[in-house]
């Protein structure tokens, strides 16, 4: 239902929308990174929000912010649904009320939330993205008021984080409610962590062969130069034959994103602990949209 949809999407999604407040939005200065326990208001956006029983409701959410402004990289997103459930007020019947419609009997006592996250290239596809989250279970009392979530806790994988972490990525929301009903969300609280490993030194050249996949699968080799900030090594940037790209660096991995004004391309590029070897996956998309996409793969060797 309303709390589980925003709330789950909301440990994700809480590294751009509020991040975005914090860092670049909100009309500070600077970079202010999050860390911690973090209560967030939602203010008039989660208000008078109407489900309608049986009924899945799916919605899907691009987020693209400045990486110089993000404050990360991050190492962990959690939150605790349960207690999450504090932050709402549910209002059964008064969506079919509003609509002039006689509601529907209250067809089971739980309701059900997925949330699927994905590369900002897989925005078509997220919803069948292997990097999903649930069905979370949300049970109604006997006042048709949600009174537990299962599972209570939700966290973001390894693999989730580093999406999260290039800095554009997609969001698919499902849900399905037992109910009629109009939904407030006030608030929302997670967890989120500062990365506690020092960056990496990945700056330098590197080549090697690589392969994409997709609707133009092709093969060649590729070069690009990456350059760390020397106040901030924690985030760099790359260039390579076609375009330019930055991102954040957390230990040995680099989460990147960029592309030119025909393609954009978003990934992960992880250097071996020896220094001399990596691998970069990615997924990229040219436009306009519908031309080339899908997933490419590189081998890499230092050479500088």
């Amino acid at each position: 239902m309303k709390l589980v949809k925003l709330s789950a999407f909301l440990v994700f999604l809480s590294a751009a929308l509020i991040l975005w407040f914090f860092s670049c939005g909100g009309g500070g200065s600077g970079s202010r990174s999050l860390d911690g326990d973090i209560t967030v208001n939602i203010g008039s956006s989660g208000k008078n929000i109407p489900l309608e029983a049986s009924v899945t409701w799916s919605r899907v959410f691009s987020v693209n912010y400045n990486v110089t402004g993000f404050g990360g990289p991050y190492t962990a997103l959690s939150m605790n649904l349960q207690e999450n459930l504090a932050g709402i007020d549910f209002t059964p019947l008064v969506a079919a009320a509003a609509a002039g419609r006689q509601s529907k009997a209250l067809l089971a006592d739980t309701g059900q939330m997925w949330l699927y996250v994905g590369r900002l290239e897989d925005f078509g596809t997220v919803c069948e993205s292997d990097q999903v989250y649930g069905p979370f279970d949300i049970t109604l009392d006997a006042g048709s008021q949600p009174s537990s979530v299962s599972p209570a806790t939700a966290q973001a994988s390894a693999e989730t984080m580093d999406i999260i972490n290039i800095g554009a990525y997609s969001v698919c929301v499902k849900v399905v409610s037992p109910i009629d009903a109009e939904v407030d969300l006030n608030s929302v609280g997670f967890n989120i962590a500062q990365c506690d490993e020092p960056p990496a030194d990945i700056s330098g050249t590197w080549t090697g062969p690589y392969y994409c996949e997709g609707t133009c699968p092709e093969a060649d080799t590729v070069t690009l130069v990456i350059t760390q900030d020397p106040d901030d090594p924690s985030i760099a940037t790359y260039t390579d034959s076609w375009a330019n790209y930055e991102g954040t660096v957390c230990g040995n991995r680099f989460s990147f994103s960029g592309g030119s004004a025909n393609s954009s391309e978003s990934g992960t590029f992880v250097m071996d602990p020896g220094g001399t070897t990596a691998t970069k996956e990615s997924t990229y998309r040219n436009y306009p949209p519908g031309t080339c996409s899908g997933p490419c793969y590189d081998d890499l060797t230092r050479i500088d």
